[in-house]
């Protein structure tokens, strides 16, 4: 019986559909639901769907009955209301009439599918093409997903091991509040995946730029001893240690961690994989598949995703003696003390290699430029078909 409520359910918004009750809604569109649904269980096979009103006490008329359990379905998958709340919704919404209901059930299947969304907030995936390697990032096949990234996050749990990467979020200033996508803000939408993560259980990688706290525990390139790292992979795990963090994820962001399994994680730098032990904690966690969020998208989020090209920089060598100094000072008699030993100070060129971004690690990446932050400039050309946007 319980199977029969989401049978009967997806025939009558197939049949409103076809009839053109549904704004912009089509038979097809509702194939796809019907999918969702089966593959994410939210209504324990259809049982929270039966109302158990009886005819003897003002129960709606069959067609209205029809009509309301479609608004509670597709209110479960929006997330406005919670299965066990279906009983409350409807009778707060009973006496209501079919124009109303099919009015906001359009719009509730518009949500889920991402149905009339403008392009800047579309889910977009990006796959391995071709590796990165010395001045060139990785390559990747870029594609359109169909679902916008709260449903998709419903979908993958349990089929895939995903996380959220968020970045650089410890900014105060311009960090997504005043630029929409959609009608809603980074900020807001970034706040909405965070909710869903941690109601879902999901890991996060909150990743920040912390110099101070990176140099405090060490880094992958200085700490070689195999315990000394796990006991640091064990640390960044701990919700102390995100409590105790000198520079944090902002307020507004973490405060929707919830549930999620937080994973703090300091650089010293942009590169989320330079200075750190990301690649480790995500090689711990078995994780295949990631959201990424954050700030700034055409800098410290290019550079995790994509890679980071070998550079040759100039380093010192050793400090420079008081004879080299004072030879300085004396050619130069307006320099500083400091600007002189700035400049005394033997170089040498070092060749920093190629590193790795997620895509090289083989891990699908999940964005959306509503969610990745850049001020108003527009994306750049490793992003592929979000490229330009603004």
């Amino acid at each position: 019986m319980a199977k029969d409520r989401i049978a009967d359910t997806i025939v009558f918004l197939k049949n409103q559909a076809n009839g053109g009750q549904l704004t912009n809604i089509k038979e097809n569109d509702i194939s796809i639901f019907k999918s969702l649904v089966e593959k994410v269980d939210k209504t324990n096979q259809g049982a929270v769907l039966s109302l158990n009103w009886s005819r003897y006490n003002t129960r709606p008329a069959k067609e209205l009955r029809h009509a309301i359990r479609a608004h509670l379905l597709t209110s479960i998958y929006t997330g406005d209301i919670a299965a066990n709340a279906v009983a409350t919704e409807a009778s707060r919404v009973k006496n209501n009439t079919a124009q109303w209901f099919n009015k906001e059930t359009s719009k509730r299947l518009q949500k889920i599918l991402g149905l009339n969304d403008p392009k800047n907030t579309h889910s977009v995936q990006y796959l391995l093409k071709s590796a990165g390697h010395d001045a060139n990032r990785a390559e990747p096949v870029c594609s359109r997903i169909k679902y916008p990234i709260l449903t998709l996050m419903d979908i993958m749990s349990g089929e895939v091991k995903p996380a959220i990467v968020l970045i650089d979020m410890q900014a105060t200033g311009d960090i997504g509040q005043n630029r929409h996508y959609g009608g809603v803000t980074v900020l807001d939408h970034q706040k909405a995946i965070l909710k869903k993560a941690g109601d879902l259980g999901w890991i996060i990688y909150d990743i920040v730029v912390d110099p101070v706290g990176a140099a405090e525990w060490g880094n992958s390139y200085k700490v070689s001893d195999s315990e000394q790292k796990q006991e640091i992979i064990e640390r960044q795990r701990r919700a102390s240690y995100q409590a105790s963090a000198g520079i944090k994820t902002n307020g507004i962001l973490s405060d929707q961690f919830g549930g999620a399994r937080v994973r703090h994680i300091p650089k010293p730098t942009h590169p989320a994989f330079i200075g750190t032990l990301f690649a480790e904690h995500l090689e711990q966690d078995g994780v295949n598949l990631v959201i990424v969020m954050g700030y700034d998208a055409n800098v410290c989020i290019k550079a995790t995703v994509f890679g980071v090209p070998s550079e040759t920089l100039e380093e010192a060598e050793r400090q420079p003696t008081g004879q080299e100094v004072e030879a300085i000072m004396k050619k130069f008699p307006a320099l500083s003390l400091k600007e002189a030993e700035k400049r005394a100070t033997p170089t040498k060129s070092v060749l920093y290699p190629y590193t790795k971004g997620l895509l090289d690690r083989n891990i699908e990446v999940i964005t959306s430029r509503s969610i990745l932050a850049s001020s108003s400039k527009p994306l750049e050309s490793e992003w592929n078909i979000l490229s330009g946007f603004h």
